[in-house]
């Protein structure tokens, strides 16, 4: 089902009008716990609509609930960097009591995290963990007085704020148990309501063909409109057409006979018919190729030509060796020289 989180959503209002409107369901089913005595007694069109509206509720509830981290993680990263500017021009300043404040700042607010990165450069959840470092060493009795007397505390209210909202986006509250993030309930709200609303389309479809005509069965045929509309609202893309039209201008059949463009009428026979082609003026008759047996066209042109070209492999039998060559040494003739008289 290609029905996004709004459209969900938004069918909560078609759940309270028009035939589901009839469908009485008490309202305190919709969220919690069901006790199961209470849904045995329901009948089929409240099961239906319970359903739904479980899954339609719990969606409503998480829609608004997920901020993009990367809009959490840009706050975050402001305020470290207005924090660690505040900082700097404490350091840099004319009054050497200023600047060892800002030094002792710096140590216990900015302390160089693994691999020596920038803190804003940190992942998500590395920089959950340094903010709350900084939380805990801002709340020491001689930092949080140097805090003070260097008008830091509004900033650091920022960071605080920053990294609590950057934990309950990737679902890590400090201080407490890891949670599943908003962004993954949503996700799950989201299955579950394409999971519901299948179940009850696939649940109308069999009570529509195994009924016979009556009331019961015209009320539910509304109800299911209801289901098909909401899915009609979103359709499908189709991408049949382009897929057909590349294709046909990409691949062009190999064996389709052409006219080019600017040229007398021209009869071309396929190759391999053993009929050479033949030019006819215009309003002769065209000559009758040779019947031949009905081939499928291949799907592209490397195919095409497979399916009219054969190779013939030959072999070519290797070179005779030839014999070898005797080489005739020629006599070394040895001088004796002895020694004059």
């Amino acid at each position: 089902m290609r029905v996004p989180m709004a459209g969900f959503v938004g069918f909560m209002g078609t759940l309270r009008t028009g035939g589901w409107n009839a469908v009485t369901v008490p309202n305190g089913m919709y969220t919690g716990s069901l006790d199961p005595s209470a849904t045995a007694g329901l009948s089929l069109f409240p099961r239906w609509k319970l359903r739904l509206m479980r899954a339609v509720t719990a969606a409503a509830a998480v829609t608004n609930t997920p901020q993009p981290l990367a809009a959490l993680d840009n706050a975050w990263d402001d305020a470290e960097r207005r924090l660690d500017l505040l900082i700097e021009f404490a350091e840099h300043a004319s009054d050497p009591a200023t600047r060892a404040l800002g030094a002792r700042l710096r140590a216990a607010l900015f302390p160089t995290p693994t691999g020596a990165r920038s803190p804003v450069l940190l992942a998500y959840g590395q920089e959950v963990d340094y903010g709350t470092a900084q939380i805990t060493k801002a709340a020491l009795p001689d930092v949080h007085a140097d805090i003070v007397a260097a008008n830091l505390a509004s900033v650091m209210s920022e960071v605080t704020v920053a990294t609590q909202a950057l934990a309950e986006g990737i679902g890590a509250i400090p201080g407490s148990t890891r949670k599943k993030t908003p962004h993954y309930e949503a996700r799950v709200a989201h299955a579950d309501c394409v999971t519901a609303f299948n179940q009850v389309l696939a649940d109308m479809e069999w009570f529509l063909s195994s009924t016979v005509d009556g009331t019961a069965r015209a009320t539910a045929q509304t109800l299911y409109q209801t289901l098909v509309d909401l899915v009609d609202r979103y359709p499908k893309k189709s991408i049949a057409t382009a897929t057909s039209s590349t294709t046909t201008a990409t691949h062009p059949t190999a064996t389709t006979p052409t006219t080019p463009t600017g040229t007398p009428d021209v009869t071309i026979i396929p190759a391999g018919t053993g009929t050479a082609a033949t030019p006819t003026t215009p309003g002769a008759a065209a000559p009758q190729a040779p019947v031949r047996a009905p081939v499928t066209a291949p799907t592209s042109p490397r195919r095409a030509h497979k399916a009219t070209t054969r190779t013939r492999i030959v072999r070519v039998p290797p070179a005779a060796k030839k014999a070898p060559v005797a080489i005739k040494k020629r006599p070394t003739t040895v001088k004796k020289v002895g020694k004059k008289k």
